[in-house]
């Protein structure tokens, strides 16, 4: 009797371990769209002069990307900067492309949230509606930037809003120095609901991810051409292509694993 007992613990335990190794697979079964989109940056814009700012391999690595693409469109006095990171592996496990939302990487570069409301706007591409987060940063010499962002993840728009970060923004839990600390961070109960609505929408989070932000100057409390700069640009930034090609040009181009994340250097402009 006394070995049946000693037993049933293991067995217990082994169980256990079963249930939660497969409970995933039968959890996160919702399936992606039968047409999903994915977006090419286009630089050659009718009426916009296109002059590309390097990115550091220390920024790809903060962000497990494994292409980033960055420049400046210019017309007349206008500029709109834009920034695109891509993954094309299937790894779960690295969420960093969605995790350094400008909330976080501007404001530990120095620049300062201003309230904005609305906080998001739904914009098309290629028929798909997205979301986007939408802010306004404020430099210590008073300049002023809209700045929309977003993410797609095998193909279709995320479940979950990318604003896990804003309330300490808000709150300027920054220091000068980089963000406050690990504790603080990771303590946000935004970055527990961000987690909970990852697990409540029940779609995989694997698949090619691409993350993608534009941002454009202006003066005053608000000037709403700064809205319509973004929004006329970012269709024709940003076209349908196809995924597999690109994976294949940058293989062919020399893509290979990722270096190893180190410090920014804090006087490069903020990703």
């Amino acid at each position: 009797m006394n070995q049946r007992r000693i037993l049933v613990w293991p067995v217990l335990a082994s169980l256990l371990v079963a249930i939660v190794w497969s409970f995933p697979m039968f959890w996160f079964t919702k399936s992606g769209p039968e047409n999903p989109i994915w977006l090419l940056e286009q630089t050659n814009l009718s009426g916009w002069t296109y002059n590309p700012t390097p990115v550091s391999k220390v920024e790809e690595a903060s962000l497990k990307a494994d292409k980033t693409d960055a420049g400046i469109f210019s017309k007349n006095l206008n500029t709109v900067q834009v920034f695109s990171a891509k993954r094309f592996s299937n790894d779960p496990n690295e969420i960093d492309l969605f995790g350094h939302t400008p909330d976080r990487c501007w404001t530990e570069a120095g620049w300062r949230i201003q309230p904005i409301l609305p906080e998001t706007v739904t914009l098309e591409l290629d028929g798909v509606k997205v979301p986007f987060e939408r802010r306004v940063f404020v430099w210590k010499t008073g300049q002023k930037i809209l700045v929309y962002f977003t993410g797609l993840n095998a193909g279709q728009p995320l479940p979950y809003r990318l604003d896990h970060h804003l309330s300490l923004a808000q709150k300027k839990a920054f220091q000068s120095d980089g963000y406050s600390s690990f504790l603080t961070r990771n303590s946000n109960p935004d970055n527990l609901r961000y987690i909970w609505q990852v697990f409540i929408s029940r779609r995989q989070i694997v698949g090619p991810k691409h993350f993608f932000r534009l941002a454009t100057e202006f003066v005053g409390e608000h000037d709403t051409s700064a809205d319509q700069r973004l929004q006329e640009i970012l269709p024709l930034w940003l076209k349908s292509g196809d995924i597999k090609l690109e994976a294949a040009q940058w293989k062919a181009l020399g893509g290979s694993a990722r270096p190893s994340a180190g410090r920014t250097n804090e006087t490069e402009i903020p990703r």
